[in-house]
């Protein structure tokens, strides 16, 4: 077997080393010294650099302008990252964009992915659901639009503004665009169908059935469709008007229009709150985990500016601009929510185990911080890095950071490749998850220690190691909670 990582994954590495060598800890006011966030906004200038080093596009397909590489060298790029602290949504961003290119539009995907390569879009994803206790998924609601302007063929559609094409002209409704085969609709406004173009009104949108209906409105139902007109809210047997409103009334449903009035475009209802969305306030679109009356986990794709979005600032440990995320009636296209079973379950997965690789590069600085300054700092004529005490620390610390990297790579390694094993993927990343929680917290817990009053110094850089490695952690979740999930796959499944 053969352990090493292939050299586009090298590669990746060294291309990751060289783009974070110019980034300082520092850059940014400490945590413990400004009462909100850190920054406004995220690093932009290394975004830049990240977006020129392709490392942005590294998991996208050839196809959209990217490298087609897998999770683990993503996991090595966000190592690197960890290493310096960098204020940049890459693991946000990047296993987005994954779950986009494999579970997407494929319009969709190919309008939105190059963009991200190129570092033009920023993408985020509210993973903690309302509070972080519960699964986020449950934290907002998704529903097909009562609104939803139907053309159904026999009518059937219902809805307030009831834009309807009944052949039978039963459909009623105030705005009531009827398209009666006898021309009975009748209605203050009367869009009327009638075979015979008998059909007046002061706004006059006859559908006589040889088109010759004139109106200034003109809301022809032609036969042959070919009335036209700037609204056109045409009954065209063949559905063939078209028009930037489109309610159109075909037969079969397939008029489209960008408010989604056909049958064809199901557009979906989101009602919700999603708490603590990494840098929501500067992506351009956040994933939405929702799940819709069956109980089904879906993930919805949101833009940041659209209506019934609101961001409440929130600040997290590492001093970095969160968002609480409320959706009031925000309504999305069929494209922009992907249904596939699984694609949340692959997304959370991507999102853990990328987190478990920050923790490692993290603890990994932390580690190596720690021991410079253990191997200068002198008690009684000796460096302290020679006392008993301090190496026994340092190696439970070193032992820690092994465990901690092998279980990365298996989880890794298992949804990278889809590779077999005793347990289903969910229980290598828990596993991760159990070494990543409490190796980082151990290991900044040593560091504050061994480095004495140094650590907690707003002018020494541990201190904001600590902060992070602390968000990790919350992030992550108790360790406790995964040994449980693990108990669980155990239980149900046997290893012989």
């Amino acid at each position: 077997m053969d352990f090493n990582f292939t050299e586009e994954q090298q590669a990746a590495v060294e291309a990751a080393r060289a783009v974070f060598s110019g980034v300082v800890p520092d850059a940014v006011p400490s945590p413990a010294l400004v009462p909100g966030a850190v920054a406004e906004d995220i690093d932009r200038p290394l975004w830049a650099a990240l977006a020129a080093g392709d490392l942005l596009s590294l998991t996208l397909s050839p196809e959209h302008g990217g490298a087609g590489l897998d999770l683990i060298a993503l996991c090595l790029v966000l190592r690197e990252s960890a290493k310096v602290l960098a204020r940049v949504p890459v693991l946000e961003t990047c296993t987005v964009a994954m779950a986009i290119q494999r579970y997407g539009d494929e319009a969709l995907a190919a309008e939105l992915l190059p963009a991200v390569g190129r570092g033009e879009l920023v993408l985020t994803v509210g993973a903690n659901g309302r509070s972080g206790h519960d699964p986020a998924e449950l934290a907002v609601t998704a529903r097909p639009d009562g609104d939803a302007r139907w053309a159904a063929g026999d009518g059937s559609g219902a809805d307030g503004d009831a834009r309807w094409a009944a052949g039978d002209g039963s459909g009623a409704d105030g705005d009531a665009r009827w398209a009666a085969g006898d021309g009975s609709g009748a209605d203050g406004d009367a869009r009327w169908a009638a075979g015979d173009g008998s059909g007046a009104d002061g706004d006059a949108r006859w559908a006589a059935g040889d088109g010759s209906g004139a109106d200034g409105d003109a809301r022809w139902a032609a036969g042959d469709g070919s009335g036209a007109d700037g609204d056109a809210r045409w009954a065209a047997g063949d559905g063939s008007g078209a028009d930037g409103d489109a309610r159109w009334a075909a037969g079969d449903g397939s008029g489209a229009d960008g408010d989604g009035g056909n049958s064809s475009e199901t557009v979906w209802v989101l009602d919700g709150v999603q708490s603590a969305v990494p840098w929501a306030q500067t992506a351009n679109w956040i994933a939405v985990p929702a799940h819709t009356g069956e109980g089904r986990a879906v993930l919805a794709l949101v833009s940041r500016g659209q209506d019934g979005v609101t961001i409440a600032e929130q600040v997290s440990t590492s001093g970095e601009l969160f968002g609480e995320v409320r959706l009031d009636a925000v309504r999305i296209g069929r494209r922009e929510l992907i249904d596939a079973a699984g694609a949340w379950e692959w997304l959370h997965a991507l999102l853990t185990t990328g987190t478990c690789a920050l923790a490692l590069g993290l603890g990994e600085a932390v580690l190596a911080m720690t021991s410079q300054y253990t191997g200068k700092r002198e008690q009684f004529g000796f460096p302290v890095a020679t006392f008993q005490s301090v190496a026994v620390q340092t190696a439970d610390r070193y032992i820690d950071l092994r465990a901690m990297e092998v279980t990365l790579w298996q989880a890794a390694w298992r949804i990278a490749t889809g590779g077999s094993g005793a347990l289903p993927p969910a229980g290598d990343v828990a596993v991760a998850k159990i070494w990543a929680s409490d190796g980082v917290r151990r290991v900044v817990q040593t560091a504050q220690h061994l480095h004495g009053g140094f650590g907690a110094d707003t002018d020494y850089p541990l201190h904001r190691f600590h902060a992070w490695a602390k968000q990790i952690e919350l992030s992550l979740g108790p360790a406790a909670a995964h040994e449980e999930a693990l108990g669980d796959l155990l239980a149900a499944h046997s290893l012989d």
